[in-house]
């Protein structure tokens, strides 16, 4: 009888164990399946602000050499807006 009654309770403390061990495990994997989502959640964000960040980029060398030609384009006006000096004709005779 005391043999029965100590299975007993070494059988009711397994399930217990077994339902711990089942509860915590359901827990670490609910936890790891958000880590998972928040995850991708912020791979998306990293790829738009990547694409946004190359778009800006694209832009500034753009406007840069946009603002070259312009550049090159006054200079070009400046000198063609100066009077030109006389060239000075050599004397052979």
């Amino acid at each position: 009888m005391t043999m029965t009654i100590a299975l007993i309770i070494i059988a009711a403390a397994s399930i217990v164990m077994n339902v711990v061990l089942w509860l915590d495990k359901k827990a670490a994997r609910k936890e790891c399946n958000q880590f998972i989502a928040d995850n991708a959640a912020l791979e998306i964000r990293l790829d738009e602000l990547t694409e946004k960040y190359d778009n800006e980029v694209e832009h500034r060398r753009w406007a840069i050499g946009r603002i070259k030609d312009q550049q090159t384009v006054i200079r070009q006006l400046e000198r063609g807006a100066k009077p030109r000096k006389p060239r000075k004709e050599a004397d052979n005779v």
